[in-house]
């Protein structure tokens, strides 16, 4: 017995009562782990979990460009230039016309006379050159004695019939110098298409970009998922530990002390369960 234990005889008591004690005791007074929270508990609040939808990477991306408004914008500009563009060289489209007219006249004294007249003519501007025809046939039918000398060159007819006459014709306008290369027509549909291919490789920009975040987002969700059941897997097997630890602490094969260290390893696992949780529904949100 050390020299401490002889000048105190109490103290000496009590480091045998101590070294006598059963581990019962000792496991007793030991400082119990707070189980009013469970961190396994995965549920998120105003998230249903009963009907988990299945995800793959496909459905992620063609949803992330369905619901993206920039992909949206950048598709209405592709599609208001290309409107443009059609609409610049809708001018090189031919233009047909027809135009019917029908009169009646009457003088004191004459009967009535009737004509009908029914011109018609087709025109369209030519790209390569600059130049633009313009075909006409124009049908009339008189029965006015002035117009029928006209028509005549002064040789009135006598007769009260009808007279038909029609004429058919063409005319082309060639610029042989100025706007033979290019006119404001052309110019205007060059820049046009400058314009469409310019927003059309915004679209594809945007659209990788999409795609791209889309595909990042999707898996760092499922790496953070697989982190998350890593994390519950560590965590069960803390437990396992603690609680066997407890069991040999209550049959006197262990020391109270390894139980607050598996209890200290719990705890870290916790939290790593708690840091992975936090990082799955960070990520659950792709753009």
């Amino acid at each position: 017995m050390s020299i401490a234990a002889q000048n105190n005889p109490q103290e000496a008591k009590n480091i045998g009562d101590a070294r006598q004690a059963p581990a019962a005791a000792l496991v007793k007074d030991a400082p119990a782990v707070s189980i009013g929270y469970n961190p396994s508990n995965l549920n998120r609040v105003g998230i249903q979990t009963a009907q988990p939808l299945p995800l793959s990477l496909i459905d992620a991306v063609r949803r992330a460009l369905e619901n993206n408004n920039d992909i949206e914008i950048s598709r209405d500009d592709v599609r208001f230039q290309e409107t443009q563009v059609r609409s610049l060289i809708g001018i090189y489209d031919p233009v047909f016309t027809a135009t019917p007219n029908f009169s009646r006249s009457q003088t004191t004294g004459q009967a009535a006379t009737r004509d009908f007249r029914v011109n018609s003519n087709i025109s369209q501007f030519i790209r390569p050159g600059g130049g633009n025809y313009q075909a006409f046939f124009n049908n009339q039918r008189t029965e006015n004695a002035f117009a029928q000398a006209q028509v005549t060159s002064g040789a009135l007819s006598g007769s009260k019939s009808a007279l038909y006459s029609s004429s058919l014709g063409i005319n082309y306008t060639q610029p042989l110098a100025r706007n033979f290369r290019v006119d404001s027509r052309r110019h205007l549909i060059t820049i046009a298409r400058k314009r469409l291919e310019q927003t059309d490789a915004d679209f594809r920009l945007r659209a990788t970009a999409t795609i791209t975040q889309a595909q990042n987002a999707y898996w760092d969700f499922v790496f953070a998922l697989r982190n998350q059941q890593n994390q519950v897997a560590n965590v069960n097997l803390a437990k396992e530990n603690l609680r066997q630890i407890e069991a040999r602490i209550a049959a006197g094969a262990a020391a109270p002390l390894e139980r607050a260290e598996v209890a200290t390893e719990l705890a870290n696992r916790e939290g790593d369960l708690l840091l992975a949780t936090h990082s799955r529904f960070r990520s659950t949100k792709i753009h």
